[in-house]
């Protein structure tokens, strides 16, 4: 879950994170300074001031989230196929043979 950086104000780039007022501060009426949201170079989020809430960053997630579609990830699957095991060595008498298997490395 993105946000959208058009959507907000006061943004700036800081230490490799980007800080910017947190739209559901700023409904509230607090986050005048506009330092409340915290954006790391991953995409995760988090409101300073509201650290854990998650119905706030729900909130905040509705009024700058990106894409309201789910994203879809396409996988591919192969079956699996196991390397071919053959006798490395025969070990006991002759009326008994033992094998030890293995792969050759």
């Amino acid at each position: 879950m993105s946000l959208n950086k058009t959507l907000l104000s006061n943004v700036k780039q800081c230490f490799g994170k980007t800080t910017a007022q947190c739209p559901a501060c700023e409904e509230l009426g607090a986050d005048s300074k506009g330092e409340h949201l915290v954006i790391y170079p991953n995409g995760k989020y988090a409101c300073v001031a509201y650290q854990g809430d998650r119905e706030h960053r729900k909130r905040i997630h509705k009024l700058a989230g990106g894409s309201t579609e789910p994203r879809r990830l396409t996988l591919s699957v192969r079956p699996f196929s196991p390397p071919p095991i053959t006798v490395i060595r025969e070990i006991g008498n002759l009326e008994e043979p033992h094998h030890v298997y293995g792969t050759k490395t």
